[in-house]
């Protein structure tokens, strides 16, 4: 049997397309936090390699996301849903202006190889598959006043 020693060797293996969504959605508010979370894990792809039954495992390890407003941020981090909305995470991103933006994000995958159940075996190099691309409407926002903890009149109170 013939072995593959790197990704280029994969013949017809591909990953799965990985898939990106923004929190709060597909509109955030410039100035604060958007929270982006990439949906792509290890997988197992079956075919034929080298002319023989196989499996390549595809692992994700790096995220190469592009804002749209000329940011970019490359991390191992895939990203997890907010515990708390607007908060600052390890992928999140904070436009400065308002508008659309498009955001296209890359994903790299390293891939082992084995035949017939046999161990995994780590192909050298790696292989990239960016997810569809993300739009998204970034608007301006202004706080107000609704209420104010002081009661009318009240000393001290601003």
């Amino acid at each position: 049997v013939d072995k593959p020693e790197s990704v280029h060797d994969l013949e017809s293996f591909r990953p799965r397309q990985p898939q990106q969504f923004a929190e709060p959605g597909s509109w955030t508010i410039a100035g604060l936090p958007t929270n982006f979370v990439t949906r792509a894990r290890t997988h197992v792809v079956s075919g034929e390699l080298s002319g023989h039954t196989a499996e390549v495992r595809f692992i994700p390890v790096r995220y190469l996301r592009s804002f749209g407003d000329g940011s970019t941020q490359s991390t191992t981090a895939r990203g997890a849903r907010w515990s708390t909305p607007w908060s600052s995470t390890s992928t999140s991103h904070t436009y400065s202006d308002t508008g659309v933006s498009t955001v296209h994000l890359v994903v790299t995958f390293v891939a082992d190889y084995r035949f017939s159940g046999l161990d995994w075996v780590r192909l050298t190099g790696a292989v990239t598959r960016a997810a569809p691309d993300l739009s998204l409407r970034v608007f301006a926002a202004d706080t107000v006043l609704v209420a104010s903890p002081c009661g009318s009149g009240e000393i001290g109170c601003p």
